[in-house]
């Protein structure tokens, strides 16, 4: 159905900015800062508190940066990350988790003379207002929205060395890394306590279980189940390729496509499923979803 929204003039259509200059948009805000960082500077000389600033915050920005993070302000020692700012894949929350765990594991491999520091991370994920012209490398304010003080105030309930996250981005890296319960917090201004998960480390892939009957995609299907009987038949290799956005439903077809086509001809299919999540910049190429189906009549 087309719907038409009536205007006052011409020169009112002619006068609107485009494109939008701002968008709402669902992100991942990290936040990182140093543990005990005003008792560790006033023991430190000028110059050694430099250094220290400068192995730290290269550290993070490198690390943030290798997992398509957009380092967003600097408040003091602590740095404010976006995921998602430029566009959406589904696993922006994943790429923020993994960059709060590396970025721990990078500054213990990258001591600052004789000082190790310590990190605190907060994850959060929600709606933001995005200026798009202002999301890059140090684009202060380029995004407002009540996750980024929930992230802020999560970060401060990190044990030091430790990665904390919302129930949003619990729900959204579940599956992908460990987690466990670690508190509920009460947070100003809001009306319900939230709850804290403690991310541990990255989890083995587990294939997602599906109790529920299957509604629609019949004739998809069919058809996928068609070519991989026919590959079989024919002894020859066919591609068989699920397109859609994240949520659309390709995991749950591909489990149903394994359990419709169990035998061909009598003889049993065995099925390899594997699973990529996406890795850092410059070491292999981001994949949202990698299923190889390797069939043996």
């Amino acid at each position: 159905m087309l719907i038409t929204t009536p205007v006052g003039s011409r020169e009112a259509v002619s006068a609107a900015r485009w494109p939008v200059p701002e968008e709402r948009r669902t992100v991942t805000v990290l936040f990182v800062d140093i543990v005990g960082s005003t008792g560790l500077v006033e023991r430190l000389d000028p110059e050694d508190v430099r250094t220290l600033q400068r192995a730290y915050f290269g550290t993070v920005s490198g690390v943030l940066r290798r997992w398509r993070g957009v380092v967003e302000k600097y408040v003091g020692d602590a740095v404010m990350a976006l995921f998602g700012a430029h566009g959406c894949d589904g696993f922006d929350a994943y790429r923020a988790v993994r960059a709060g765990l590396e970025i721990q594991a990078a500054l213990d491999r990258r001591p600052a003379g004789d000082t190790r520091l310590r990190v605190r991370v907060g994850v959060a994920t929600g709606e933001v207002l995005v200026d798009l012209t202002g999301a890059h490398d140090g684009g202060h304010g380029a995004a407002s929205g009540a996750v980024i003080t929930t992230a802020a105030r999560l970060q401060e309930y990190a044990p030091p060395g430790g990665v904390v996250v919302c129930p949003t981005t619990r729900r959204a890296v579940a599956g992908l890394v460990e987690q466990r319960p670690l508190a509920t917090m009460t947070m100003a201004g809001k009306a319900e306590p939230l709850d804290v998960w403690r991310v541990t480390g990255v989890s083995r892939h587990r294939p997602a279980r599906h109790h529920g009957p299957l509604m629609g995609r019949r004739r998809e299907l069919a058809d996928a189940a068609d070519e991989v009987v026919r590959a079989l038949r024919e002894r020859r290799p066919r591609w068989v390729s699920l397109v859609g956005p994240p949520g659309s439903g390709r995991s749950r077809l591909l489990h149903e496509l394994t359990r419709a086509v169990s035998r061909v001809d009598g003889a049993e299919v065995r099925w390899c499923v594997a699973h990529c999540p996406p890795y850092p910049d410059g070491e292999l190429a981001p994949l949202a979803d990698l299923v190889r189906a390797l069939l043996t009549p």
